[in-house]
């Protein structure tokens, strides 16, 4: 991988980061708004307490991702990203693009299936 491919994973991983940390917050003010005792009807109560729902859901969701983002970045700070943990060589860029958080070179992950 060349300087410039892994600091393009840096800004990219870095961006996705900022963009995933202001969701996280949005939808952790979203889950905490408290559905009105008084709603209209039965209706809008379950509304309100299945849209929760699906907020919470949505920042597990999120918070899983920024820590896997986390991780990847820690390993482009180590020297460790970009090369099996399997083999040692070089895990293929367009792999890393797709899925920057890959730990193993494609051979190794046909291998294991």
């Amino acid at each position: 991988m060349t300087s410039e491919e892994k600091e393009a994973f840096i800004i990219y991983l870095q961006e996705k980061r900022q963009k995933l940390l202001s969701r996280i917050k949005e939808l952790k003010d979203l889950s905490l708004i408290e559905s009105p005792d008084c709603a209209v009807d039965k209706i809008n109560r379950e509304n309100s307490f299945y849209d929760k729902a699906v907020f919470r859901e949505s920042l597990v969701k999120a918070e899983n991702e920024l820590e896997i983002i986390s991780s990847v970045l820690k390993r482009i700070d180590s020297g460790n990203f970009g090369i099996c943990e399997k083999c040692g060589k070089d895990i293929e860029v367009n792999l890393l693009k797709v899925k920057p958080e890959s730990r193993f070179c494609i051979n190794c992950l046909k291998m294991n299936k």
